[in-house]
């Protein structure tokens, strides 16, 4: 009796993770994505354990860029879409008929825009990776962002980045847009220092620690939510974390003398 009650209660401690890992399929099924279930140990259910918590992961990844791909749909194309329907409004001209166009071209760049990020966010994307000029790189994000050059002050050396074209020009439109738009003077000025990329802005100092700006929707208690869904900053840390591995690119802050300095290094 001794020896099958030992072996009873050996058999319950083996199969309590197994119980565990059942508990947490029944969320799986409520899509609760965020889930910890990893082991050390190498016996067959903790094996089943770890392929379930790399799963649960990979599907909170896509979850959140699915999410995220939303939101940006919404905030992203209200602004080519009001410009093209006030076209719509005025006479066929020539000058005019180049304007849809542009818009016609924002739309599908937005498009494209989206479906990297997307991809980005919920797949291990190889990046194309080459050296670039910041001038190019600049003048791409610049035409992402359809805003006026007066906006951009240029007061940068140009310097050879080695990014993917297509990904970088988005997080740079994005600390630009970020500049400009909670900026007095919506305006945004970007330097160089040595290898890194600086984006200034003159405002208000940022309320929250940096890190807080780059979780998904995230923003100030005070901001308009017609202002700013709070993605700019997640998209950027989510392209230079995909660049870090070969680059060590980071992304660091700082406010000195009323000015917010977005420092990529």
């Amino acid at each position: 009796m001794i020896a099958f009650s030992l072996l009873y209660i050996n058999i319950m401690k083996k199969l309590k993770p197994l119980r565990d890992l059942k508990d947490k399929v029944k969320n799986f099924g409520e899509e609760e994505f965020d889930i910890r279930c990893s082991s050390d140990k190498k016996d067959e259910i903790s094996q089943l354990a770890n392929e379930f918590d790399k799963s649960a992961k990979s599907l909170k990844n896509i979850k959140e860029s699915r999410n995220v791909f939303i939101r940006n749909i919404m905030h992203e194309l209200k602004t080519p879409i009001a410009k093209g329907y006030f076209l719509t409004q005025l006479p066929n001209t020539e000058k005019n008929s180049q304007k849809m166009q542009k818009v016609f071209y924002r739309l599908e760049s937005l498009i494209n825009e989206f479906a990297s990020i997307e991809e980005l966010i919920s797949t291990k994307k190889n990046l194309n990776k080459k050296e670039y000029y910041l001038w190019d790189i600049v003048d791409n994000a610049s035409d992402l962002l359809m805003r006026n050059e007066k906006n951009i002050s240029r007061e940068f050396i140009n310097i050879k980045l080695n990014v993917d074209f297509k990904l970088f020009s988005i997080a740079v439109k994005n600390l630009m847009d970020n500049a400009i738009k909670y900026s007095p003077d919506k305006c945004v000025s970007i330097k160089t220092q040595d290898a890194a990329v600086i984006f200034e802005n003159k405002g208000k100092r940022l309320v929250h620690p940096l890190n807080d700006y780059f979780e998904a929707f995230f923003k100030e208690e005070k901001t308009p939510s017609k202002q700013s869904f709070g993605l700019g900053l997640y998209i950027v840390k989510h392209i230079l974390d995909a660049i870090l591995d070969a680059n060590s690119m980071d992304l660091e802050y700082e406010y000195v003398n009323g000015v917010n300095r977005f420092k990529i290094v």
